[in-house]
């Protein structure tokens, strides 16, 4: 009875606030349900922190290295401040914004999950995702054509693209676990829903996730198989698609070249972020300023102005009001831009702080399922971090609880390896 409480709640209320954060913005657009700037952010929170009261260690543990980052950032936050343009009201929200990853790892870390309620959350997304795909897929098969106007109750064709790509993590991280053929194959579909897209920086996040894959296969006759197999398919998807992509690419190049660099309205942002990280060194402009959600709650920054960057595309004032704007299109300009050189650095460092245990476990466990966490560990927080460098994916709350809290609940395996305790609970 213990097993069918502990599944029922820490399996079901993971799936079921993961699928809320993703179809939220399905359901405000066709049935126009309000949903408060923040809300799935709080809500996510709140499901991580209940679970940890419910299921927490004896200590909150916070790794040493990790511990210092937090302390230095808190440090670099607290003087910053007093040189942000930002409210405290905006600066404190955009703190929880941006370092909501920061909270969702160290709970997920701190709270029990047993080993088999860990694949059976792997195996409930990959439904979820699944069913997901299935209607855009079919589609653009059946009419021979991109994806483009198709992504289902993803909220846009970026977040489709990279709801793919973590669907292929976890197809091939269970793979790893159970040796299972299936989940190949719904890997394999998921990567030609990736093609579809056409998506430049989607598509080589894909071919970033097999190449991962295919580096860690020990198996060699396996391994000269599975690239084989995969080779042919990813040949057939370019077919597919290819003109498209194309197309695609020339259409690119020529907006950059009719609208130059500052008027780019990604291009824009990086060169806005890298001026204001110069003329607010060292700690930047302060959270809620530049390129996040704080910075257009309740206020429009006026670093958008100064900046020039209120000129560029839908950027207005009057088009931000409206919901029409590409201010939040790009993630690692609003880093930039907010925390300044020295704070991005720091930012990076707890970033991408798991990827050195799950690296170091690839290589050296023989265990499929540690072997398989550290898979998804290492290789979603790679993605996410190339995602975001066109898209503002890994500040969305749908990819928040995939990426940081998933990868907490992971890393509480990974360090009882660590410590010697092969007793997953």
């Amino acid at each position: 009875m213990g097993n069918i409480r502990h599944f029922s709640w820490q399996v079901f209320s993971f799936l079921f606030v993961t699928i809320l954060a993703f179809i939220s913005d399905w359901l405000q657009k066709t049935m126009e349900i309000p949903f408060p700037a923040g809300f799935r952010h709080l809500i996510i929170l709140f499901l991580f922190v209940f679970n940890w009261t419910l299921y927490k260690n004896k200590l909150f543990a916070i790794p040493k290295i990790y511990k210092y980052g937090i302390i230095v950032m808190g440090l670099f936050l607290f003087f910053g401040y007093f040189s942000s343009p930002a409210s405290l009201f905006n600066y404190l929200i955009g703190i929880l914004f941006t370092f909501l990853f920061l909270g969702m790892f160290l709970l997920g870390l701190n709270t029990k999950i047993r080993a088999e309620n860990m694949t059976k959350i792997f195996k409930l997304l990959i439904i979820f995702i699944l069913i997901g795909s299935i209607d855009p897929i079919s589609k653009g098969l059946i009419q021979g054509t991109n994806i483009q106007h198709f992504f289902g109750y993803f909220r846009e064709l970026g977040a489709f693209g990279a709801a793919m790509n973590i669907g292929s993590i976890l197809c091939l991280s269970l793979y790893i676990i159970t040796k299972k053929k299936v989940y190949i194959f719904v890997a394999l579909f998921f990567s030609i829903g990736v093609f579809m897209t056409i998506l430049k920086k989607n598509i080589v996040s894909n071919v970033i996730v097999w190449i991962f894959f295919f580096l860690f296969q020990p198996i060699r006759n396996k391994k000269l198989k599975l690239i084989s197999f995969v080779s042919i398919i990813f040949i057939a998807g370019f077919l597919l698609v290819g003109n498209s992509l194309i197309e695609n690419l020339v259409f690119n190049v020529q907006y950059l070249e009719n609208v130059g660099i500052e008027g780019h309205v990604r291009l824009g942002m990086y060169l806005a972020s890298y001026n204001i990280a110069i003329d607010y060194f060292p700690f930047g402009s302060g959270p809620g300023t530049f390129g996040s959600l704080s910075s257009i709650i309740g206020w429009y920054s006026s670093i958008y102005f100064d900046y020039g960057v209120s000129n560029i595309g839908a950027n207005s004032p009057e088009e931000v009001a409206i919901g029409i704007h590409t201010l939040l299109d790009t993630f690692w300009p609003h880093i930039l831009g907010e925390l300044g050189f020295i704070g991005t650095l720091i930012y990076v460092c707890l970033w991408l702080f798991p990827l050195k245990l799950a690296f170091k476990l690839l290589r050296q466990t023989n265990d499929s399922f540690i072997k398989g966490l550290s898979f998804y560990v290492f290789s979603v927080i790679i993605v996410m971090a190339w995602e975001g460098f066109t898209l503002y994916t890994p500040e969305i709350p749908s990819f928040i609880i995939l990426h940081s809290g998933l990868v907490g609940l992971c890393y509480f395996h990974l360090r009882k390896v660590v410590n010697n305790d092969i007793n997953y609970l």
